[in-house]
């Protein structure tokens, strides 16, 4: 082998070695790079996550909400009814007491 040709095997040799060498820091960055990317997407996905839990808690907020709103108005409803009929049935009473006293005071009075 001569000089020329061993000079020659040598650049190869340095050139392969330089490449072998970007070669690693290539790999080494595409290593960092996916574990960025990993840490990434599991803080978005932990976002995403909280703002799921968030919505839905509002939404079921809204929900109770209006159940209860629903369970008031129809409640009022009710004790409305309710005042009427003891209204209705105050007013029985005291047709019936009068009624009544008037029977009473006219078997006393023998009328």
């Amino acid at each position: 082998m001569s000089l020329h040709e061993g000079s020659q095997v040598q650049e190869v040799i340095s050139a392969l070695t330089q490449f072998e060498g970007e070669l690693d820091s290539i790999r080494s960055s595409v290593d960092e790079l996916k574990r960025s990317l990993i840490s990434y997407a599991r803080q978005e996905a932990e976002k995403l996550k909280e703002e799921a839990v968030k919505e839905a808690s509002e939404e079921t907020q809204r929900e109770l909400d209006r159940v209860q709103k629903e369970a008031e108005e129809e409640a009022k409803k009710i004790v409305a009814k309710a005042e009427k009929d003891v209204e209705k049935l105050k007013g029985r009473i005291d047709k019936l007491f009068d009624d009544a006293v008037k029977r009473v005071v006219k078997d006393v009075l023998g009328a």
